[in-house]
């Protein structure tokens, strides 16, 4: 066998030996050049573009002079299996250029100390991969597989990839030096990548195939890429595995140590759960804008982990980390695990920007999302935790610091369960205010080593309890200083929890807090305050108001803590539960249903105004640790005994050790009611000197998992799972230091009650009751047994000798108390609404008027009203007034009756009714009545005497209103007549408040006179009495009343318009001016009635005139006459005449006569005669 190992200086000369690939040989190609190896195990040939190594051993070294890959080359390893590892050690100058393509079955290590670089075109299809500026440890490596790898510090030889790295399912992709960053795609299903930055790391196999790698020394040089030792602007693939970014720094640099700008993918698939981690030892890590990781479940799948912590972490506005599941959700820690236990590192600050969104929700269940810091925190983004599967419950949320803890406007928080129950938010700085907006600081750079208080906005709280129940834990104090008023809650139980934890911790409630149907604890080692005593603020708004409707307010103190309510406040809630030292809760706005208190080493007083004037005393459960409390009382205690007990249980199993817990010396058999058990500094076992390390955080520490115990006769064992039927009834559980909790050790398959207070100190579980070694304090848990008793059984969980990992026993130490009771002091007024109705009156016909009370009327208190506009349930319904009347009703009296509220609901139960009736008066309606006017002749009847009608209410008419008929003056004679109201008068539902008379006018009856009618012929005068002054030629018509008797008419005037010379024709003759005279002549008017002059034709007589001739001679001219013209017509007119005569010319001698045959006038006045012949 020949082994070649040459010194870097020495390999231009190794062509010489048979396991050297010459360098020279290829010097014009751009692959992996001057390989040195074991040729008994290895080989490296070369065939055109593709180098292959060829191994037979499981792990194998070649050295090489460079091991560059261009993009047309590649590089093949055929090994074993895929386990074997090649161990590539390349001694260039400058980094390694890796362009082209990669094989492997098995695993290939690369290291450079002057850098590995993969480029854009880079493929690596390999079982495993790690590529490294460390200096692999050959013989570690030879032996067992394990590397160990050491380099320089300050060395920033970067391992960089920018191409395409794919590894076997199950394998791994380690990227280790001074500075390493991502910018392509790098895939390890069901595998691990891990991006680490340091001077010195190991990576180890484990039995299972999974491999560890650990980052065991810092970097002492300052960042380059990106600001960042580890960055990611690409995309890590490992679903099904585990992704760390991991970068340690020397203290003194303070770089940003991981930076994530891409994406980091590692979903969980099947059983196999995802699991991505950044941690930084000392320096910071930056989640960028873009990035995102995935965490989430899939293919039904619950989501997988995700752990982020550094010096300082900071997830800026659109990172997005995803621990979703199809099946449960999954969890996620940054800076830190739950209340600051756990094992991950805590960071000094963290920062979740607005946009920033970690999503834990699930179908099957809401996961755990913790942001935790040590300095400060602040948290504006939105964390998603719910529920959306049936029964499904929500998940936890914590966003806390042990320093300053600033809550952003924009914060959301949800882990609703629309079919199941609702989880819990938890806030845990060292002090907290809850404000109205703003805050302490915002951003944990200006919060660092800031002394005060942390803050949150109400408004925040507020959106955070529609999907949640919420809880806000400090060490030190919490103040409420803005209003919390809360519509919608979700949860179960819903509502918030307000909980200080240090020694003499207080609450301080300045504002309300109002919850629609809600539950509130408020638990203080010391003093609740509601508001300030002695406070005159008038401002609802700045007064310590609580209500929370149907749902349950729970104070809660140590018994050296109080409950002090002042004056100018106010509790409405159905149920309130109040256990404190002294609890005075004396402001007369109180209002409860039910109540339950315990002063345990002082007074008790509550005061409250109701309806039946009882006391309210009875049982309250608190909804959330379902701790029970029942009656009033104030208590005094006194201390009987202490006790301490040292372990004698091996850590061998899952054991008890179980105490007999009795009163000894003088006090044996005397009896006692309340043991305080708490926990002591590791006791030495037998045979060890030494005491325990002043460094060590654990110490003591146990659970209490049950107590077995005889009150009056009968026997008890209470447990966590013993439900309060089968518990004494007064039994109850209290803190120090902490809250009760009820918790289970895996080892386990029941619980334990312990004592969840303390942070970072204590063993694996931090829910036991512990000593803290470096305040020299303990955790305590009371047990109030509900009655007096001699003994106590106590079986004593994770109480071990020696405990694990120490040659120390642990110790606890139990106080027997004895307490006194007497009743509380519970102080009950009344209020009461009452009034009596404004009297009123209305008009018949109209609606009702609005109706009041008199005086101020009733009159709620300020705080209910206060309420009641704040939040539903607290409604405060006035009375109502009503009467029977309708507007048809007649006129009278009627009552005003007065309706109390309805008979259940808040007002009920708060004010007592003292109320009396009123009356409505319903009066007559007024009606105006305006007479119409009328017209009469003289001797007609008087007309009906109408009139209108205004005021009628309910369409009635004045025929069913009214009745009678309206009068008016006497008399018959012509004239005007006033009418008046005579008879009318209206029913009992009317008054006539105005008439408005009318008028009868009586006008003269018409009288008419008909002048007679005559006769003459044409062209004579007309007759003599068609002239002025005449008595007679006339008939009179129309009298009444015979008034023809009583009258005269006289001097009547006839006229015609014809004359002399007026045609033949009919002409009227026409009366006037005639004059009556007598008793009734003012009582007619003359008419007249035209007569009727004929003017007949004047008669023309024509005659022949007579003639003579002689016989045998011929007649002469035939003439005649006309007789009878008038006026002169003659002149104008002719007359044409045919004679005739029998004698001829041989007629005899004799008179013949001249006959006139016809006549025919012609001319103007032709019409005016007739002809006579």
């Amino acid at each position: 066998m020949v082994t070649i190992r040459l010194p870097q200086a020495l390999f231009l000369g190794c062509s010489v030996f048979a396991g050297c690939f010459s360098l020279a040989a290829h010097a014009a190609s751009a692959g992996p050049a001057g390989a040195v190896y074991d040729s008994s195990t290895m080989a490296v040939s070369r065939s055109g573009t593709v180098t292959t190594v060829t191994q037979s051993a499981p792990r194998g070294v070649v050295d090489w002079a460079s091991f560059d890959v261009a993009r047309q080359e590649s590089v093949v390893f055929a090994q074993p299996d895929a386990q074997s590892a090649t161990l590539n050690r390349v001694h260039s100058a400058t980094a390694s250029a890796i362009d082209g393509a990669i094989s492997a079955n098995g695993r290939v290590i690369i290291q450079n100390g002057n850098g590995v670089v993969f480029g854009s075109n880079a493929r690596i299809d390999v079982g495993s991969l790690v590529a490294t500026t460390l200096n692999v440890d050959e013989r570690s490596f030879l032996d067992s597989g394990r590397l160990v790898l050491n380099g320089s510090g300050d060395s920033s030889a970067q391992v960089r990839n920018s191409g395409r790295i794919k590894v076997a399912d199950g394998g791994f992709v380690a990227l280790l030096g001074g500075s390493v960053a991502n910018d392509g795609l790098i895939q390890a299903r069901l595998g691990s990548v891990t991006l680490g930055a340091g001077s010195a790391a190991t990576i180890d196999f484990t039995g299972d195939g999974m491999v560890q790698v650990a980052i065991t020394d810092p970097v002492t040089h300052k960042a380059t890429e990106a600001g960042a030792l580890v960055a990611n602007s690409g995309i890590i693939s490992a679903d099904g595995g585990n992704v760390v970014l991991s970068a340690r720094t020397a203290r003194d640099v303070m770089a940003l140590a991981i930076n994530l700008d891409g994406v980091v993918e590692a979903r969980s698939i099947g059983t196999s759960a995802g699991k991505v981690s950044l941690l930084a030892d000392g320096g910071q890590v930056q989640l960028g804008a873009a990035s995102r990781i995935d965490a989430s479940g899939i293919g039904g799948a619950s989501g997988g982990q995700v752990a982020i912590t550094g010096t300082s972490v900071n997830l800026a506005g659109g990172a997005r980390i995803d621990a979703h599941g199809e099946g449960a959700g999954g969890t996620i820690l940054v800076g830190g695990d739950y209340r600051g236990q756990g094992t991950l590192a805590h960071a000094h600050d963290v920062t979740v920007a607005s946009g920033a969104l970690l999503d834990a929700s699930g179908v099957g269940g809401g996961g755990k999302v913790v942001v935790w810091s040590d300095g400060a925190t602040h948290f504006d983004g939105q964390v998603l935790a719910g529920a959306t599967g049936k029964n499904a419950a929500g998940g936890l949320v914590e966003t806390s610091s042990s320093g300053l803890l600033d809550i952003g406007a924009n914060a959301s928080v949800s882990t609703y369960s629309a079919l199941g129950r609702t989880g819990a938010w938890l806030l845990d700085p060292t002090s907290l205010a809850i404000v109205a907006s703003g805050g302490s600081a915002s951003t944990p750079d200006e919060a660092n080593g800031a002394v005060g208080l942390s803050s949150i906005n109400a408004s925040t709280v507020v959106s955070a309890l529609a999907s949640n129940s919420v809880q806000l834990v400090a060490d030190n104090l919490i103040t409420v200083d803005a209003p919390i008023v809360a519509t919608t809650l979700a949860g179960s139980p819903n509502g918030l929890e307000l909980i200080t934890t240090g020694p003499d911790s207080e609450i301080h409630v300045n504002a309300p807090i109002l919850l629609q149907n809600g539950n509130l604890a408020l638990r203080a080692e010391g003093n609740i305050l509601l508001g300030t005593v002695g406070s005159t603020e008038t401002d609802f708004t700045r007064r310590a108001i609580i209500a929370t409707g149907s749902g349950t307010l729970w104070m809660q103190t140590r018994s050296t803590g109080s409950i002090i309510q002042a004056d100018n406040s106010a509790i409405l809630a159905e149920n309130i539960g109040a256990i404190g030292g002294t609890v005075s809760l004396g402001s007369w706005d109180n209002f409860t249903l039910n109540l339950a208190g315990s002063a345990r080493s002082g007074t008790f007083l509550f005061r409250e105004t109701n309806a039946s004037n009882t006391s309210p005393v009875g049982i309250v459960v608190d909804p959330f640790t379902l701790q029970t409390l029942s009656g009033v009382e104030q208590t005094t205690t006194d201390l009987l005994q202490t006790q301490e007990f040292t372990s004698t249980t091996a850590p061998t199993g899952p054991v008890d050790e179980v105490l007999n817990l009795a009163l000894t010396g003088a006090q044996a058999g005397q009896t006692f009611d309340t043991l305080v058990f708490s926990a002591l500094p590791y006791q030495p076992l037998p045979g060890n000197s030494n005491q325990p390390d002043p460094s060590l955080t654990d110490s003591s520490d146990y659970g209490v998992r049950s107590l077995t115990y005889s009150i009056g006769g009968s026997a008890y064992t209470v447990a966590p799972e013993t439900t309060a039927a089968n518990r004494p009834a007064g039994f109850a559980l209290a803190a120090a230091g902490g809250s009760v909790v009820t918790w289970t050790n895996p080892v386990y398959t029941t619980a334990a009650w312990g004592v969840e207070g303390f942070s970072g100190v204590g063993g694996t579980d931090p829910e036991e009751i512990g000593y803290h070694p470096q305040q020299s304090i303990s955790e305590n848990l009371i047990a109030s047994l509900g009655g007096a008793t001699s003994s106590v059984t106590a079986a004593l969980r994770l109480f071990f000798a020696p405990d694990f990992g120490v040659q120390f026993a642990e110790a606890a130490q139990v106080q027997f108390y004895r307490t006194t009771t007497t009743p509380g002091t519970v102080q009950i007024r009344q209020a009461s609404l009452s009034g009596t109705p404004n009297p009123v009156s209305r008009e018949y016909g109209d609606a009702n008027p609005a109706f009041s009370f008199q005086g101020s009327g009733p009159t709620f208190l300020g705080v209910d009203q206060y309420v009641a506009s704040q939040i539903s349930g607290y409604e405060l319904p006035l009375p109502t007034i009503s009467t029977s009347a309708t507007p048809t009703s007649p006129v009278g009296a009627y009552p005003l009756v007065v309706t109390p509220p309805p008979t259940s609901g808040f007002v009920y139960d708060r004010y007592t009714y003292d109320f009396s009736n009123g009356t409505l008066t319903v009066i007559p309606a007024p009606l105006s009545i305006v007479s119409d006017n009328f017209l009469k002749t003289y001797g007609d009847a008087d007309p009906e005497l109408t009139f209108g009608v205004t005021g009628l209410k309910n369409g009635e008419s004045a025929a069913t209103v009214l009745s009678g008929a309206q009068g008016r003056t006497a008399g018959e004679n012509v004239g005007h007549y006033p009418t008046n109201i005579g008879s009318l008068a209206a029913n009992t539902n009317y008054t006539i408040v105005s008439y408005t008379p009318g008028n009868l006018e009586i006008v003269p009856r018409p009288l008419t006179l008909l002048a007679d009618s005559d006769s003459r012929v044409y062209g004579d005068t007309n007759p003599g009495w068609i002239a002025a002054g005449q008595n007679s030629h006339f008939t009179l018509t129309g009298f009444v009343n015979n008034d023809q008797t009583r009258t005269n008419l006289s001097s009547v005037d006839f006229a015609t318009t014809a004359n002399v010379l007026s045609s033949v024709g009919a002409y009227a003759i026409t009366p006037s001016n005639g004059v009556l005279t007598g008793a009734a002549a003012g009582n007619y008017i003359l008419t007249y009635a035209d007569g009727s002059l004929l003017i007949d034709p004047a008669q023309l007589t024509v005659a022949a005139n007579n003639q003579s001739r002689l016989f045998g001679e011929a007649n002469p001219t035939l003439t005649a006459t006309t007789t009878g013209w008038k006026n002169g017509d003659q002149v104008s007119n002719t007359m044409v005449a045919s004679l005739s005569t029998p004698a001829t010319e041989l007629s005899n001698v004799g008179t013949y006569a001249i006959t006139v045959d016809s006549a025919a006038i012609s001319g103007p006045a032709a019409g005016n005669y007739v002809i006579v012949r």
